[in-house]
């Protein structure tokens, strides 16, 4: 989802070519989901949380990234699950014969499959960083509430 390119500010987010169609499903969602977060907010739902000893909500930027993080964890599942319908006729078949033409649409879906590979990597990479800083934002949050 590199087509994903946002400004977050403490307030705000800008989305640069919202009407990308590649942007418009994570724009839909982050409208949803903070618009769904604000009602809860405003109706006590986050008191469970503030009694466990936990913030009473992540700062926007990171409920933004976390939102944002769904969407490119969802639209690889998606990609998951359409190279997995590709790769296993193209391995029938060439169990089946081997021919140019078989070998050709395995050599395909492999490579498929490394890119995506690394793409999933990349998100893996991210959302533990984002983990960590989440961590960190909580951890001086508690120390500053003692």
């Amino acid at each position: 989802m590199e087509y994903i390119r946002t400004i977050i500010t403490a307030e705000e987010v800008y989305l640069l070519d919202p009407n990308n169609p590649n942007v418009v499903p994570f724009a839909e969602k982050l409208q949803q989901q903070l618009l769904l977060q604000n009602q809860i907010e405003k109706e006590g739902g986050m008191q469970a949380m503030v009694s466990e000893g936990l913030p009473e909500q992540l700062p926007f930027e990171f409920r933004v990234l976390e939102i944002a993080l769904d969407v490119v964890c969802h639209y690889l599942e998606t990609k998951v699950w359409e190279l997995e319908h590709k790769a296993r006729p193209a391995l029938d078949q060439l169990t089946k014969m081997i021919s140019t033409s078989n070998l050709e649409l395995v050599r395909s879906v492999k490579s498929q499959l490394t890119r995506l590979t690394a793409h999933v990597q990349k998100v893996m990479f991210f959302k533990t960083m984002l983990t960590l800083s989440i961590f960190c934002a909580c951890e001086e949050e508690l120390l500053f509430l003692s």
